[in-house]
């Protein structure tokens, strides 16, 4: 995805004398994505063995000659070739408004971006999205399956792509269940209700001393009577999400 510096427009073409091994020229085009290239066209003075241009946005650049040790008290009086490229900008990386995590229910995502007319493209099956792969970001999406890993990248006609979005992976786990009331003694018989904070889950349950699973156990289907003293064990489990704890 990454692609070599794409020139937007040539901005000035155009020759300056250096005065004491520096050139200043003013324009206010000059943006932080203007580059400078120089060639000395006329040998003048003491020559420089490098040229350095310091280019400061709205206001010009200046070029400055340089030894090869450093020093810029050069006094090179040569004619200069110079020629400022706006180059391309960088579309800003997008971000997810759920980051990498263990949930409990569904999560709803949220693909942003900050640079203006950018389009999203993004991948929730491991693979890298392109202008060529992935999925086109509209609206907000749903996870609603454990280990799903989010990709996500951004382009814009005339810009350079943005580093990919760091891979967000969602683990989706079921709630462990809790019953109302909760274990303790109790003098008479008690109704007994099993819940999850996950949405859409079933629930199995054991009295047995062995732990229930998501295909053993008795099924909960509502609140159970409880006579005499008993031991429940209690799984969730849910279709696309991780079992959860035993309560």
């Amino acid at each position: 995805l990454v692609r070599s510096l794409e020139v937007i427009a040539t901005r000035t073409a155009a020759t300056g004398t250096l005065t004491d091994g520096v050139l200043t020229v003013a324009n206010s085009a000059v943006t932080a994505n203007t580059r400078v290239f120089t060639q000395r066209s006329l040998n003048g003075g003491t020559l420089g063995e490098e040229y350095v241009v310091a280019v400061t946005p709205g206001v010009g650049f200046t070029i400055t000659a340089k030894q090869a040790d450093g020093d810029t008290e050069v006094l090179d009086t040569s004619t200069v070739f110079y020629m400022l490229v706006e180059m391309a900008s960088t579309v800003a990386t997008p971000v997810a408004s759920v980051l990498t995590g263990t949930y409990n229910n569904d999560q709803t995502i949220t693909l942003t971006c900050a640079t203006a007319g950018a389009t999203i493209l993004y991948t929730t099956d491991g693979s890298t999205p392109s202008p060529t792969n992935g999925k086109i970001y509209g609206l907000p999406f749903v996870v609603n399956t454990t280990a799903t890993v989010l990709k996500a990248i951004a382009v814009r006609s005339g810009m350079l792509e943005p580093a990919q979005m760091a891979a967000q992976t969602y683990t989706l786990t079921c709630a462990t269940p809790t019953a109302s009331p909760v274990a303790g003694s109790y003098s008479g018989t008690q109704t007994v209700t099993f819940a999850s904070a996950t949405s859409g889950v079933a629930m199995r349950y054991t009295t047995s001393g062995t732990d229930p699973t998501s295909t053993t156990g008795t099924v909960y289907s509502g609140p159970v009577t409880v006579a005499t003293s008993t031991t429940y064990e209690v799984i969730a489990f849910r279709t696309g999400y991780n079992s959860s704890a035993i309560l």
